[in-house]
Order: C-alpha cells, then sequence, then structure tokens
C-alpha cells in the first residue's frame, strides 16, 4: 500500500470518527436540553410565578423543578408519565391554560386521584413515553403512530374504559357489561387488580 493510500485511509477514519462524535454530541444535547416536555414544564413554571397570590406561593412556583415526572401505580401494576407534560391535571388555578397544561375537565378526579389511577387507565396510550407523539399514539397531523400498541382514546371514546373496573348494572341485577364481567373475574382468579398497564 502506497503512502498516499495511508493518508487517505487516516483521513477517511478521522473525518468519520469527528462526524459520529457530532452526531453522539447533538443527540445527547437534544436529549438532556431540547426535549419538548422541558418547555412544556418551563410555561408551566411561568404560568405557576404568573398566577401566585402571594411572595411565598411565588417562591415556590420559582423553584419548580424542570424534571421527569413518574407515578408509579403499584396495585394496577403500571408507570404513567403523562404528568410530565400534563402538570395542571389537579391544579384550579389552570382552569384556564391551554393543553398540555389545563386542569383536567369535571370531577371525575375526584373519586379517581392521578396518583392512585395515573392517566392511561381511562385515556390509554404509551404511560411510559414522553414525547407527545408516541404518549399519545397519533401525530399532530392525525396519522397514527407506528408501534403503539394502545393509542390515546379521543373524544367520548374515553368513556370505554370505565368498563374495566365498573360493571354496568341493568334493572334485572344483571351485568351488562361482560368485558368488566370477565375482566374483574380474571382479576379475582389472578389475585390483582382486574387489569394491567404495561
Amino acid at each position: 500500500m502506497d503512502s498516499w493510500q495511508v493518508r487517505l485511509m487516516k483521513l477517511l477514519l478521522l473525518v468519520s470518527s469527528l462526524a459520529s462524535l457530532l452526531l453522539l454530541a447533538s443527540a445527547a444535547y437534544k436529549e438532556n436540553f431540547r426535549d419538548e416536555w422541558r418547555s412544556i414544564q418551563a410555561d408551566y413554571r411561568t404560568q405557576l410565578i404568573r398566577t401566585a397570590h402571594d411572595e411565598n406561593a411565588r417562591r415556590v412556583a420559582e423553584s419548580f423543578p424542570i424534571e421527569q415526572k413518574q407515578l408509579y401505580l403499584r396495585e394496577l401494576g403500571g408507570i404513567d408519565r403523562c404528568t410530565t407534560c400534563h402538570l395542571g391535571v389537579e391544579n384550579p388555578a389552570m382552569v384556564d391554560a391551554g393543553l398540555p397544561l389545563k386542569t383536567h375537565p369535571g370531577a371525575l378526579l375526584k373519586n379517581h386521584p392521578t396518583e392512585t389511577f395515573g392517566c392511561t387507565v381511562c385515556h390509554q396510550g404509551e404511560g411510559r413515553a414522553i414525547s407527545s407523539a408516541k404518549a399519545h399514539g397519533w401525530y399532530r397531523d392525525g396519522r397514527p403512530v407506528p408501534h403503539v400498541r394502545a393509542p390515546m382514546l379521543r373524544g367520548d371514546a374515553v368513556y370505554t374504559s370505565c368498563g374495566k373496573c365498573h360493571a354496568e348494572i341493568d334493572l334485572y341485577g344483571g351485568e351488562a357489561d361482560l368485558f368488566a364481567a370477565s375482566d374483574a373475574a380474571a382479576g379475582a382468579s389472578s389475585g390483582g387488580a382486574a387489569w394491567r398497564i404495561d
């Protein structure tokens, strides 16, 4: 092998190594400093500061940590990271905020607190994901995200999840929701919850 070929090989190795390092550094920067959830949490902190009613509340709002949030749902056997972005679901001060910071509508969380039930139990979606598209299972243009097992339910379809825990009893005392009855039986036979989130 001639010396010019050796120099060319060394140069190609140097360029490809530098390109690889640059690619890894940019991916690390994006993952650790530019993720979508970070800007959402910064917006939430700004709104907390703006709506603070006294100096103490303002100091607490200013110290709001920018970090991934995770709920470990012990009885359901699942993990839910939805509140990484949906921070205001139980905060009455966020009733007029836009999504994803808005307070959860209605009074359902009064009997179904997020610390116990999470979000995916009713809404489905990928509870462990932290990007909007992967967590919801839908791109912004409405196309489904590939390889998402349980895309988030939309609109009134979320009420179809109630049967996972609540069996509907008809006028004659029979269970009208066969899925809830079979899920409850499966949960009783397994000694655990009637359903699980993975």
